[in-house]
């Protein structure tokens, strides 16, 4: 790049003009974060100053925190800094929800709870399946993605993963195969690693699992259980359509496989379509997740099982934990009960919104999903590899996911991208220098290459 700019000294020492200067055109845009600044001896020949007042007005500048240099690299211009008090890194590599939209939700039952003088009834133990007025409760609240439930098949979880726990526990063996999206999130590979299953990747598009790589998998590997998501899949963010979900009911009767489905975004983004719980209870686990609706430590989360598997998932639920989450359940059940629960995911739409307005903003309409999400997944563009993408992103301050943290199977076709979280801030305002730092990789071309993060 060439850059000449406008000195005004104004009686100043020129180094300090000239930092300036730098960053009057970092904040009007003329500079964008990322770009590199020409050599020392090509600024001070353009501008008619010795090197030694380019190379204390790039000190001055560094001092300001404009811009940061890379050994054999040159200066580049740096991201802006976060706020006092937060780290100076952005990082939006963990897929969280932010606890904002529920803090006064929860702040009340807490003090109501607390005011009652029940702990004696909330901290002994209960029933690991939960208690029936909180079983009764919950299930009501998720009536709207499954329909009605029998309450012997309903159990409370210590949230999603204790019950993809259970699942492993109960329905796989040691050496068996076990199908799932060819992205998944990193806790269903960890969980196969522990129960020694294999993970079989599964296609996918827009929709999520491709029915027909699906009915090979199932043939192939000889798998009887598919992990999936229909709603706002993590890291891809798919969403089934309802044809969809019908064409994996039948593809996975067809082979007599059970499907636990992880709906943990479903309430969170409103999904209007039926879940494939909904649609064929007798072949499918529901997982629930009341964490990802209302805020991150309220470790809550709900599985409904087929009646014939009930027992058996119910008791590993027993194994890994005695006692329901009672504290959390009872939380929850008054949340629902009052109809601030509601109240709290419609809260959080707004926020997902506001969140999602910022990424519009800067990437455009292609980078939005579906259905509201707190986070993205975004294809990187043709010219980076994505180690290098991803740690020219981390130089700038920024850290993302990239897809390979997902992949289930290291030899898939290449079509890489990153995972953006969007709930990793308390802001939508701050993610605004996040998104500048993306557009700005995003429109460059690589610096180097061969990075290993």
């Amino acid at each position: 790049m060439s850059w000449k700019p406008e000195l005004i000294e104004a009686g100043k020492p020129k180094y300090l003009a000239l930092a300036d200067a730098l960053e009057g055109d970092i904040a009007s845009g003329r500079l964008r974060y990322g770009e590199r600044l020409p050599p020392q001896r090509e600024l001070a020949v353009d501008l008619g100053v010795t090197i030694a007042t380019i190379t204390r007005a790039i000190g001055e500048a560094h001092r300001r925190g404009l811009v940061s240099a890379r050994a054999g690299s040159g200066t580049f211009i740096r991201p802006p800094q976060v706020e006092e008090g937060l780290s100076a890194s952005l990082d939006l590599s963990l897929n969280t929800v932010p606890a904002g939209p529920a803090k006064l939700f929860l702040d009340d039952v807490l003090l109501g709870i607390a005011t009652e003088r029940r702990a004696e009834d909330i901290l002994t133990y209960q029933p690991a399946i939960g208690s029936e007025r909180h079983r009764r409760a919950i299930s009501r609240w998720f009536e709207r993605r499954i329909g009605e439930m029998r309450l012997p098949d309903v159990a409370l979880t210590h949230g999603t993963q204790h019950g993809l726990w259970a699942c492993f526990a109960s329905l796989v063996r040691p050496g068996q195969a076990v199908a799932s999206e060819m992205w998944t999130y990193t806790g269903v590979r960890r969980l196969a690693a522990s129960a020694q299953a294999r993970l079989v990747g599964v296609a996918m598009d827009d929709e999520g699992l491709r029915p027909d790589d699906l009915a090979a998998q199932l043939a192939r590997s000889g798998a009887r259980v598919v992990i999936c998501s229909t709603t706002v899949q993590n890291p891809t963010t798919a969403t089934m359509s309802l044809g969809r979900r019908k064409e994996i009911l039948a593809v996975c009767r067809r082979a007599d496989a059970i499907i636990v489905e992880d709906d943990i975004y479903g309430r969170l983004s409103d999904d209007p379509l039926p879940t494939l719980a909904a649609l064929d209870p007798e072949q499918v686990v529901y997982l629930g997740s009341v964490s990802k609706s209302t805020s991150p430590g309220l470790r809550l989360g709900l599985m409904v099982s087929p009646p014939r598997l009930s027992a058996d998932l119910q008791d590993k639920l027993v194994c890994l934990h005695w006692t329901a989450p009672t504290l959390y359940a009872e939380m929850f059940s008054r949340l629902v009960d009052s109809g601030a629960a509601d109240r709290c995911v419609a809260q959080h739409g707004q926020e997902m919104a506001r969140r999602l307005a910022v990424a519009r903003q800067h990437l455009g309409m292609p980078a939005i999903p579906s259905l509201p999400s707190y986070h993205l997944w975004l294809p990187i563009p043709d010219m980076w590899r994505l180690d290098d993408i991803v740690s020219d992103l981390l130089l700038q301050g920024l850290k993302v996911s990239p897809s390979t943290h997902f992949l289930v199977d290291d030899n898939a076709p290449a079509n890489p991208h990153v995972r953006v979280s969007l709930g990793a801030v308390e802001n939508a305002d701050q993610l605004d220098p996040a998104f500048r730092i993306i557009a700005s990789v995003w429109r460059s071309r690589p610096r180097f290459s061969g990075a290993i993060v």
